[in-house]
């Protein structure tokens, strides 16, 4: 069970660096006409929390179980 709370903390890690990456890289971009270039970042800032938010409660809820298979 502890494997799956590391995969799941791996996840979060990895997930972070992906959005935050597009985040900045959408910053340093020139703006698209089409699309607002604040409106954009905004945009993937939602995405970003709500990844982020998923992925606490994944731990949360895998936290308790792997502390009583590792105790």
């Amino acid at each position: 069970m502890e494997a799956r709370l590391l995969l799941v903390l791996a996840i979060f890690i990895f997930g972070n660096l992906y959005w935050g990456y597009r985040y900045f890289r959408a910053a340093k971009q020139p703006p698209d006409r089409s699309i607002d270039k604040q409106q954009q970042l905004e945009q993937i800032s939602d995405y970003w929390v709500q990844f982020s938010c998923v992925a606490i409660i994944l731990v949360m809820l895998i936290a308790p179980i792997a502390n009583t298979i590792v105790w």
